[in-house]
């Protein structure tokens, strides 16, 4: 359609197009007209830009929020995500060279952006995804880089297949560092955008695992959690979803209970060190498994991922994998690691060089426990939705934000250091208790938080403050952590009582803008 077309659509907004909007955003008639209003403000700047009689496609992508399942899908682990109502839309036109043309709505902090796409491809036709972001050099923290990412890793994809150019514009309402992954969904739609108009034939799940290994271009290495929420959600549904490979389901929201999405106002992108402390954690990963290959090499072809290492995958019991952690340091540096695993040299050099040398060394138990309790927790996640135990969910989400937290506030606001560190005394009650005639529930590995500590003090605030309310049935922080956004499940008639406590306990106090509110479930990213 040309934008005239699009713009006269919007502006009538007859009986198809409300049936269009409500089978996107639901019946909240506040979202369909900030939808329908920003989706317009989209067009209007694009035909400014570019030409009003230009056809183009309007693409619009949701942030996500995940409820269970933190830090583990890129380690075959299961993640619990919903797809919201903030949104990034983009206005794609084709151009008939390979010139990409990007302006943002927001051009004061957003600059336009203009490149040629073969000018940005490997000289070497047969270089793999991950040897060429290993080595490209790019400016590091532009905006456009999350563009190139999707497009790039498209084009490497269907080599065979060169795309034309495109002229952009970018709006969109996502909170900005605030962990609901508004550079995913530049990544999301920009791929949408250009399968469209190249017409590629790509499925969505082949999508999302695309548009997840993309986004490594801009440095991170993570999974693709984001961005299967944002193409595999639906309306009203939380999507239980697994990777290597990826299968999902989708499993209705329970009916009474809402999650409200709480903003800490502490952007984590903005924290010092930021991507050097999320690739450390990862690499923690992957160093963990490393020594347990090594210390157990009857098991080393059975475990592939992190999500392996659990009792039903290797058939043994909680105690077994106890004793495992065991036989892991609890940290070890880079030098010492290099000593006692010669053999992994060349993969470990990789790894150090996604981040800085942490300076206590690794925390590697405590890292492996979290990501294996989160692997069980996660994947059981799908069992209590389905036969509605809401309230253990709700458990397992505080407990999971444990793993995750760096401080704790009691009941008069004061707030002590939390501790993480698993210790072999730790690890030999959980042995004993397992060991014993019944076994409490509290021993079990998926009632565990290890100790990522992704978290900061204002977020575990937030969800201290929420937790004192004896009907919010869990909380935790969601995306990647060091800021952002914190969930919580609460039922419906409580939501409102969740909201004022943070009003009053937590933005007030700080001096912040009221930053809670009910989530609109929505679904997921799609043309127009």
């Amino acid at each position: 359609m040309t934008v005239q077309e699009y713009l006269a659509k919007l502006e009538e907004f007859g009986t198809e197009t409300v049936k269009q909007y409500k089978r996107i955003y639901g019946d909240s008639g506040a979202l369909i007209y900030r939808r329908q209003k920003g989706h317009i403000n989209a067009l209007l700047q694009f035909a400014y830009a570019f030409g009003e009689e230009r056809e183009c496609l309007l693409v619009r992508c949701p942030s996500r929020i995940n409820l269970l399942g933190m830090h583990v899908e890129h380690r075959g682990g299961y993640v619990n995500p919903i797809a919201i109502g903030s949104e990034l839309v983009v206005v794609a036109s084709s151009r008939r060279d390979d010139r990409f043309h990007i302006r943002n709505v927001e051009s004061d902090l957003f600059p336009d952006t203009s490149f040629a796409l073969h000018e940005l491809l490997p000289n070497d036709p047969q270089m793999d995804w991950v040897t060429f972001v290993n080595h490209v050099q790019i400016e590091r923290g532009h905006w456009g880089n999350y563009v190139r990412a999707a497009l790039l890793r498209l084009q490497m994809e269907f080599p065979d297949k060169p795309f034309c150019g495109m002229d952009m514009m970018v709006y969109g309402d996502i909170p900005r560092g605030a962990g609901v992954s508004s550079s995913s969904a530049l990544v999301v739609a920009t791929a949408l955008a250009a399968v469209n108009l190249n017409r590629l034939e790509v499925d969505r799940k082949h999508l999302t695992v695309l548009c997840g290994e993309g986004e490594w271009y801009v440095g991170t290495r993570g999974g693709a959690g984001d961005q299967g929420a944002m193409l595999l959600g639906k309306q009203n549904c939380i999507t239980h979803m697994q990777f290597f490979p990826l299968h999902y389901e989708t499993i209705p929201l329970p009916a009474g209970y809402v999650v409200v999405l709480c903003r800490s106002f502490v952007d984590a992108h903005k924290a010092a060190g930021a991507r050097s402390v999320f690739n450390e954690r990862v690499a923690t990963y992957d160093i963990g498994l490393m020594l347990i290959r090594k210390r157990y090499p009857q098991l080393a072809s059975r475990i592939r991922y992190l999500r392996d290492v659990s009792p039903g995958h290797l058939g043994v019991d909680d105690a077994w994998i106890y004793r495992l952690l065991q036989n892991v340091p609890e940290s070890m540096n880079r030098d010492e690691l290099l000593a006692i695993l010669p053999e992994e040299t060349e993969r470990l050099e990789g790894l150090f060089s996604t981040h800085e040398d942490p300076p206590t060394g690794y925390q590697i138990r405590q890292v492996l426990l979290y990501g294996i309790a989160e692997c069980a927790k996660a994947d059981y996640a799908g069992s209590l939705l389905r036969r509605g135990d809401i309230e253990e969910f709700g458990r397992l989400m505080s407990i999971s934000h444990d793993g995750d937290r760096v401080v704790r506030y009691d009941s008069k606001g004061f707030a002590v250091s939390h501790n993480s560190e698993i210790s072999d005394k730790d690890l030999d009650r959980l042995i004993e208790q397992c060991c014993s005639d019944r076994c409490p529930e509290s021993a079990k590995i998926y009632r565990q938080s290890g100790g990522y500590a992704c978290s900061h003090p204002r977020v575990d605030q937030i969800v201290d403050i929420l937790c004192q309310i004896p009907e919010v049935l869990g909380a935790r922080v969601t995306g990647a952590g060091l800021g952002g956004c914190v969930v919580a499940l609460v039922p419906s008639a409580y939501a409102q009582e969740a909201i004022n406590a943070l009003d009053s306990q937590y933005y007030g106090v700080h001096g912040l803008p009221e930053g809670a509110e009910v989530c609109v479930s929505v679904e997921g990213a799609c043309t127009l």
